[in-house]
């Protein structure tokens, strides 16, 4: 997942929900799963200004 230049231009979230999904077919998505999720939780932090836990990460 591909973060560069995600936040250009966007507005600190206010009253909105941050989400994201994907699907994986089999065991082997679950190394990808969390890498995505920690690369989420990484953008919420650096381009929403959000707390995320150590633990979360």
């Amino acid at each position: 997942m591909n973060l560069a230049g995600l936040g250009e231009g966007l507005e600190p979230l206010v009253d909105r929900p941050i989400a994201v999904s994907a699907v994986f077919e089999d065991s082997g998505g679950i190394a990808e799963a969390r890498d995505m999720a920690r690369d989420f939780l990484t953008s919420v932090q650096a381009v929403h200004g959000l707390p995320v836990s150590k633990r979360a990460m």
